[in-house]
């Protein structure tokens, strides 16, 4: 299971680097930079339509030292962070880690279902959210497999 999930996660990501200023993605243009809630949203909601019985939850950390906010996912006890890279430290993404690095920086403050986040997130940007997602589903089907 992680192995495709980490296949997943590595195609959404280049459909970020790649599309996202090129599409109506909110948030996504500068990706990885500050696009951490909705690319982890978008890839836990991927990752539930593939595995719907997997627990799937979005953490929402919070800086230690500075007022900064970064969110990531963690499916089954693994982190994927396709976004950690966007910080100083970290110099790629993270896929089935067995922890974060930038647990050090950012303690957990909150955590929700991802499905839920979802649900959440729908409430504020209505139909737009889906027709996020499906663009960004078209996007990853027209994406050529990771190497």
């Amino acid at each position: 299971m992680h192995t495709e999930i980490t296949r997943l996660s590595k195609r959404l990501r280049r459909v970020f680097e790649k599309q996202a200023i090129r599409t109506e993605l909110p948030h996504l243009c500068h990706f990885p930079k500050n696009s951490c809630q909705l690319a982890s949203l978008y890839l836990g909601v991927l990752i539930n339509r593939q595995f719907p019985t997997v627990y799937i939850e979005l953490i929402h950390g919070r800086h230690r030292l500075k007022e900064e906010n970064h969110y990531w996912l963690e499916v089954n006890g693994f982190s994927y962070d396709i976004t950690a890279d966007q910080f100083d430290d970290i110099n790629e993404p993270i896929y089935a880690g067995l922890s974060n690095p930038l647990s050090t920086y950012f303690s957990p403050y909150h955590s929700t279902e991802v499905m839920q986040a979802f649900s959440d997130y729908q409430q504020v940007e209505g139909e737009r959210s889906l027709s996020i997602l499906a663009q960004i589903e078209v996007l990853l089907n027209q994406a050529s497999p990771p190497s």
